[in-house]
């Protein structure tokens, strides 16, 4: 796009600059709960609709979640998991490593996506339990 004339700053600041403060609050949230599991090699962290509904942000306020924590070096896998309106859960999948395809796992979901970046949409709810959390 840059060779082509757009202009950079213009498009950082429509894309990566323009979070509002109950947005970026609730990814803090996110951040101070996200987990790790070394069986598995995948960081994740969960929002209920209760968590969404007390920051008052939506599922377009948590778009690029999942890229940002991406950039996190200690697991091959980042998953943002969370509760949409309508009685049903969004997975946000990504990888940094070459040799991890998370449109593979996605599928599993119903899902798709590319080999680096995929997603899922499954009915349920998410419910936290002894061992994690879990979609019921």
């Amino acid at each position: 796009m840059v060779i082509n004339g757009a202009n950079i700053r213009n498009i950082l600041t429509s894309t990566a600059k323009n979070k509002n403060l109950a947005t970026l609050k609730a990814w803090g949230f996110a951040l101070s709960n996200l987990r790790y599991n070394p069986n598995y090699d995948i960081a994740y962290t969960v929002l209920t609709r209760k968590n969404l509904a007390d920051f008052g942000v939506n599922k377009q306020d948590l778009e690029g979640l999942a890229s940002f924590l991406n950039n996190l070096k200690d697991a091959k896998i980042v998953l943002v998991l969370y509760e949409l309106g309508d009685g049903r859960v969004k997975g946000s999948l990504r990888t940094n490593k070459d040799d991890v395809d998370v449109c593979v796992l996605a599928q599993v979901f119903g899902g798709g996506g590319h080999k680096k970046a995929a997603g899922f949409e499954v009915e349920g709810r998410l419910k936290q339990t002894v061992s994690g959390w879990r979609i019921e």
